[in-house]
């Protein structure tokens, strides 16, 4: 019930943000984030569980921000390597 009601919540505020590049550029890299999420998720928690810390949102920051470094990455690098294939 909680996971559906902070979806529909983020819908809600992401529909009503006027500018969405920065979403959009999420949402085009979406296969790089569904096949990379289960790996920055374990590294970033394993970050946390070094620090001592047992902070989950601390996690999915650091989660996140090894994801938009991956897009970042992706976007320099074009479609070579191993971004060939997502």
């Amino acid at each position: 019930m909680w996971a559906l009601s902070i979806i529909y919540t983020f819908i809600l505020i992401l529909k009503n943000i006027p500018d969405s590049s920065h979403y959009n550029q999420w949402g085009r890299y979406t296969m790089l984030l569904f096949v990379f999420h289960p790996y920055t998720n374990n590294i970033a928690h394993i970050i946390v569980e070094k620090l001592y810390l047992n902070i989950w949102y601390l996690s999915f920051g650091i989660s996140l921000l090894l994801l938009y470094m991956l897009i970042l990455i992706k976007k320099k690098v074009g479609n070579k390597g191993l971004f060939k294939y997502v």
